[in-house]
């Protein structure tokens, strides 16, 4: 659940078609008027359950040298 055009669309269609879904997405605090941000939370209402990350507890290629060489 990004906050975009794509998955608005599909989460506005599922709820249309009442059909049950979870919503699980990455979201900031860093930025305060970003619009994906309030479309998030719109569309969080309309899941079953909704889940957003907050982008700083899960950083982008953290972690990295504990994972195997591949």
């Amino acid at each position: 659940m990004s906050g975009g055009l794509d998955s608005s669309l599909i989460i506005s269609l599922l709820n249309y078609f009442k059909i049950p879904f979870v919503a699980i997405g990455f979201c900031s605090h860093r930025f305060e008027f970003r619009t994906e941000k309030r479309i998030q939370e719109i569309m969080a209402g309309y899941a079953n359950e909704a889940l957003l990350l907050n982008m700083d507890d899960y950083p982008f290629f953290s972690n990295l040298e504990s994972k195997p060489k591949h």
